[in-house]
């Protein structure tokens, strides 16, 4: 099992390289600007990338992401696989 921070999930593409403000040439993250307003972001690709995408998750059975983060990708760590979406969907249902 991985920790609660893995929040990120596979997909077949990603689409346009999102990252954080001022990644060009070094990457940075995506800056959290508070409640409300947007993150800072800046995209760098106009195409399809193989770049894990982010999942933001909240609520009481946001941690069931956890359970399925067993995949793990040098850059951004833990992850879910698309395919396992629909397990922690269903999880959730039955938790309610």
């Amino acid at each position: 099992m991985h920790p609660v921070e893995a929040r990120k999930v596979t997909g077949d593409h990603e689409t346009g390289y999102l990252t954080g403000p001022g990644s060009d040439p070094n990457w940075t993250p995506i800056v959290n600007n508070g409640a409300g307003n947007l993150p800072g972001t800046e995209w760098h690709w106009p195409h399809h990338t193989n770049r894990i995408i982010p999942l933001f998750a909240n609520g009481d059975t946001a941690t069931t992401f956890s359970y399925y983060a067993d995949g793990d990708d040098p850059v951004y760590g833990p992850y879910v696989d698309n395919t396992d979406l629909i397990k922690v969907i269903a999880r959730a249902l039955a938790l309610h």
